[in-house]
């Protein structure tokens, strides 16, 4: 086994003839740090990205070359076959762990699609790019990944790294979390297919969501063993007809030229190449009508198509099934809490006072006490809000609504102190605390957006009820709903509400749970099984138990 690094490994194995790429200049960088020099590297960097690019052949290769390296980073040894030109050292590379980033191969494909090809000269060699030579698309995650170190050179100039934390994770912790399994077609199912917004899909796209569902999954199974799939589906033994599959399936592609066309326009709020807009999350595939295939380069992607992305489907209309969103993600998350904590009940919301008042939207009881407060937020955050500079951030009007889930609990908890209204049960414990829970990752892993949203909050209280005391104003606690449910099937009772009073502190602002319940409950580690498996066939309508099995 070698001792190098695996930067040293690929360094040493990296030449002009490995990746059909002309070697740098090796010139040393001078010494100095005016923004000037950051800039220059920066264009250095991005130029030899794009020549590598420019020297891609045809498209179809590529992407198969993307789909195997991809295979390979999750340890498909039979992928390795796509390259057969290989040295052993960079094998032993790229079957390390954390070698291989999908965020990294998504950002990679968009800069392709949006690449142009060099110009070749008459009578002049010209030298492409091997992509069956393993050295290629390890070489060009470097490139990828100096431009990007090259672009933070250049923005931390301006802002400090803290400041930056929050769209690093928004890029890479939905990777990490993993976009394949029951839990995310659960979720998805439940959320966005119910009849209303069923009809709504089927109305706009010709296609029963249910059957764009299973197409999805059927794609998926498919683009795990081949890098492209017929177009035309001669699929049998299915749950839905093959005319249908086939529908399905071209709902996930575009042609290589319109593809192109829509990643050049679409609009940025960054130059950062880490997080740029990416095509791929509306096109996972990118089809080819001459030769009747459509390519998945990163098969993960066509999962987050027909689970979250199902949402942008919908969002478009009047507005009616937005409300819906909203009441389904309230009960999806009463069904988590309720399902996965054996000891504290959950209550719903209900209208109290003469004028009707709406009450958050849970609460979590124990014998006679309420112990906790929930509010559920369905709003999904823009782009904008991910991926943009946070000084930018703070300045939105989108922090607002998460703001007023704060508000709302603590102006229940004013209400109950007048002589308003009662909390579920009777009274509040000594300790009971706010939550409010997002559907989308807003916040994560930055203080100074969670300290905003408290400002306005704050404000919002003095704007809206002069008799909001702070003896209301309770510590709350923002959390997303995947990292809530990784705590739910782990967490016991106690932990539960000991993970969210630590949350709610002012110095834990921006930190997962998952991380604070390592801490706060060290060695806790329930087996819960998955409580919504006897329901997969309720709420995911092609899911039939053969499939379930197949799937397992």
């Amino acid at each position: 086994m070698s001792n190098e690094t695996g930067n040293e490994i690929v360094e040493r194995n990296l030449s002009s003839t490995d990746t059909r790429i002309e070697e740098d200049d090796n010139q040393p960088l001078h010494i100095e740090r005016s923004p000037g020099f950051f800039r220059r590297r920066r264009e250095k960097a991005r130029k030899r990205l794009n020549e590598a690019l420019g020297r891609v052949d045809a498209a179809g290769p590529f992407f198969r070359m993307i789909w195997a390296i991809d295979r390979i980073g999750v340890g498909d040894r039979k992928a390795l076959s796509r390259f057969p030109r290989r040295r052993p050292e960079l094998v032993e590379w790229a079957f390390a762990p954390h070698h291989i980033h999908k965020w990294t191969l998504e950002s990679l494909v968009n800069a392709y699609l949006r690449s142009k090809q060099l110009r070749r000269r008459d009578n002049q060699a010209f030298r492409t790019l091997d992509t069956e030579n393993l050295g290629s698309p390890i070489n060009l995650m470097k490139l990828m990944s100096e431009l990007e170190n090259a672009d933070d050179g250049v923005i931390l100039q301006r802002l400090d790294v803290i400041g930056e934390i929050h769209r690093l994770t928004q890029r890479q912790f939905h990777w990490q979390r993993g976009k394949v399994n029951k839990a995310a077609f659960f979720k998805a199912a439940y959320l966005y297919t119910f009849p209303e917004a069923a009809d709504y899909f089927e109305s706009k796209f010709g296609l029963s969501i249910h059957d764009f569902c299973f197409s999805g999954f059927a794609l998926y199974v498919m683009l795990r063993e081949h890098p492209a799939v017929q177009m035309k589906s001669r699929l049998v033994d299915l749950p839905i007809g093959v005319e249908a599959l086939t529908k399905g399936l071209t709902m996930f592609a575009r042609s290589e030229d319109s593809i192109r066309q829509e990643a050049a326009s679409m609009p940025q709020v960054t130059t950062h190449a880490a997080y740029q807009a990416s095509v791929l999350r509306k096109w996972p595939c990118i089809s080819f009508p001459s030769e009747g295939v459509m390519y998945g380069p990163i098969p993960d992607l066509v999962i987050e198509r027909c689970t979250n992305g199902l949402y942008y489907d919908l969002v478009d209309n009047d507005g009616r099934l937005r409300d819906l969103f909203g009441k389904r993600f309230e009960s999806y998350c009463s069904l988590l809490l309720s399902s996965l904590l054996s000891g504290l009940k959950v209550a719903r919301e209900f209208k109290y006072g003469r004028d009707n008042i709406d009450s958050p939207d849970l609460f979590l009881t124990r014998g006679d006490e309420t112990v906790a407060i929930v509010e559920c937020k369905a709003k999904k955050a823009s782009i904008a809000v991910k991926l943009g500079e946070e000084p930018d951030l703070l300045e939105s009007a989108a922090l607002d609504e998460l703001a007023k889930g704060a508000f709302q609990i603590w102006r229940f908890r004013s209400h109950v102190r007048r002589g308003i209204v009662k909390p579920p049960g009777g009274t509040f414990s000594n300790d009971a605390i706010g939550v409010v829970v997002f559907l989308d990752t807003w916040m994560e892993t930055s203080h100074k957006q969670h300290n905003e949203v408290l400002r306005r909050a704050l404000a919002m209280s003095a704007a809206k009820d002069i008799k909001i005391e702070p003896v209301d104003q309770v510590p709350v606690a923002f959390c997303n709903v995947d990292d809530l449910e990784f705590v739910l099937h782990r967490c016991t009772d106690a932990s539960f509400l000991d993970v969210f009073a630590e949350a709610a502190k002012p110095e834990r602002a921006g930190w997962l749970l998952s991380s604070l319940h390592s801490e706060v409950a060290p060695g806790v580690d329930e087996e819960k099984g998955d409580p919504f498996d006897p329901h997969l066939g309720d709420v995911i309508k092609w899911w039939p138990e053969k499939w379930a099995r197949s799937h397992e």
